[in-house]
């Protein structure tokens, strides 16, 4: 009994905290995906290699050309069960790995509490959270990040190559989720040379060469079916040119130069205070505790025993180098300020602030009493506001059967799932390229769809010379029946200074060169005459 119920009221409130939010994200796993990036790749690799019977190339959504270490599986998963809602349930299971690896390293050096602790603070974090609702693979990466925490701190304990090559195989597999987890590689890198300076060469080769095995099989795919094996990355590939590169490419649009400079020395604050689901920038909730209970340690170094000490220094020795690996990404590109593309990272910062908060005094000033008190209100809000959310997408109505799968769909994929659900209207074998539009999962099986991927198709088509009515014709000689314009889409984009001058013509020419067949939700569709 004492091994599975914690003894002490804190921890039993940790646990339970730790158990509700579970409970909601399962809620949430087991309903229909929707979330942005699932319907756009994550999920349209593993449903177009089903329906094909093999991994091929697909040049129309490079994202597909990506490692795909995660979705390779949703697929398994998908064909096995026959259901899409495996997906989630997979992401949810790395997402608990990573809190058991973390949970347990810091409870085998500094007692039950700090555990629970390590794992509340993760859950705490909003954006986690909602991650283990959708299919998405970030949660891979904090599985990979906790599982090499432990792996880090293994090695320093037995010095043994097996379990350095553990380290990199780990590395390997997480740069396999995303390529920004090249970080966690530089991260044990280091940390190897700091533990073992006169055994860098040696200890480099062996963690750099597991780490390649890893990530071998996506460097073959790569290389074989997008003709680079670092695809889109450096050199170009299927589908890839310079034009394309410089649109999806960010840099320069980062901190520096942006007025926040000053954020990049308080990185882990600034994305506390500053981060939002969704919102620009950091695009993530992280609460209030995740990254800056670390920020405690120096306060209670004295205090920590010598384990904890010593698995406090693991902490740091890995979490530093991520952090400026970060930091390097958030100065030069907007898109390498989020937060979530540093998850592997978490699993230290959770660890670290766990062993701060349970060393904090209680004396002359109850300090602790005091902390727990607010992580205490902070674990509550964040239970109701995950119990909000499960509400509003209305998952438990699904599960219920209140909702049919379409339903649910629509009502969350608002004027997107409604103008998939007429695409069942068009002929069979109908050709739609959508326009300003990305996501391809819902479109119907007789139907094929093309996803406006770098929202480019149309000024591609007239920045390679041709007018909008070639441009138009070119189109439907290629085999497109119909275009689906996102309206919101198109007025979002419009003014683009990439792209505003050509962007500029798209209304005219359709309504001069096509016929609009409905227009509703969001969404018109025109058709060749």
């Amino acid at each position: 009994r004492r091994a599975l119920w914690p003894d002490t009221t804190w921890t039993r409130l940790l646990a339970i905290s730790c158990g509700l939010l579970l409970a909601l994200a399962l809620v949430n796993a087991l309903a229909p995906p929707f979330a942005y990036d699932a319907v756009n790749y994550h999920l349209v690799g593993p449903q177009r290699y089903l329906a094909e019977g093999l991994i091929g190339a697909h040049p129309d959504n490079f994202f597909l050309g990506f490692p795909q270490g995660l979705e390779i599986l949703y697929g398994v998963t998908m064909g096995l069960a026959g259901r899409d809602t495996t997906a989630a349930l997979l992401h949810l299971v790395f997402g608990l790995l990573g809190l058991l690896a973390a949970g347990g390293i810091a409870r085998r050096y500094a007692g039950e509490a700090a555990g629970w602790l390590a794992a509340a603070l993760i859950l705490s974090a909003y954006s986690v959270w909602v991650l283990l609702g959708w299919p998405y693979v970030d949660l891979g990466l904090l599985a990979y990040g906790a599982a090499a925490l432990v792996a880090a701190v293994r090695w320093r304990e037995s010095g043994t190559t097996n379990t350095l090559a553990l380290m990199g195989l780990l590395g390997g597999l997480a740069l396999g989720v995303k390529y920004t987890a090249g970080g966690l590689l530089l991260a044990l890198a280091v940390y190897i040379l700091s533990r073992a300076p006169r055994l860098a060469v040696r200890n480099g080769l062996i963690l750099g060469a597991a780490a390649a095995l890893a990530f071998a099989p996506w460097a073959i795919k790569g290389l074989l079916l997008y003709h680079n094996p670092v695809y889109p990355f450096a050199f170009g590939g299927l589908n890839w040119d310079a034009a394309r590169a410089n649109t999806f490419s960010t840099t320069g649009t980062g901190l520096l130069g942006s007025g926040r400079e000053w954020q990049l020395a308080a990185l882990p604050v600034a994305a506390t205070i500053f981060g939002v689901e969704q919102g620009q920038g950091f695009g993530f909730t992280a609460g209030p505790w995740l990254l800056t209970a670390p920020l405690l340690l120096p306060v209670v170094w004295r205090r920590l025993d010598n384990r904890a000490r010593t698995l406090a220094a693991d902490c740091i020795r890995l979490g530093l180098p991520l952090l400026a690996f970060w930091m390097l990404l958030a100065a030069i590109s907007d898109t390498g300020t989020q937060t979530r593309l540093m998850l592997a990272g978490l699993p230290a910062a959770a660890v670290a602030g766990a062993l701060a908060i349970s060393s904090l005094p209680r004396r002359p000033l109850d300090v602790a009493f005091i902390v727990r008190a607010l992580l205490t209100l902070t674990l509550l809000l964040s239970i109701f506001e995950a119990a909000r959310h499960t509400a509003l997408v209305r998952s438990p109505a699904y599960l219920l059967g209140l909702l049919s799968r379409d339903d649910y769909l629509v009502y969350n994929l608002g004027g997107y799932g409604a103008a998939m659900r007429r695409l069942d209207d068009l002929p069979a074998g109908a050709r739609v390229r959508l326009m300003w539009e990305a996501r391809t999962y819902f479109c119907p099986a007789a139907v094929t769809c093309a996803g406006d991927m770098l929202f480019d198709h149309w000024a591609r088509a007239l920045r390679d010379g041709r007018t909008p009515e070639a441009a138009l014709a070119d189109w439907r000689a290629a085999g497109d029946d119909y275009l689906l314009l996102s309206n919101v889409g198109l007025q979002f984009w419009r003014d683009d200074p990439r792209f505003a001058d050509e962007n500029a013509l798209f209304l005219e020419a359709v309504e001069t060169w096509l016929t609009p067949v409905w227009s509703a939700d969001g969404y018109t569709l025109y058709a060749w005459p």
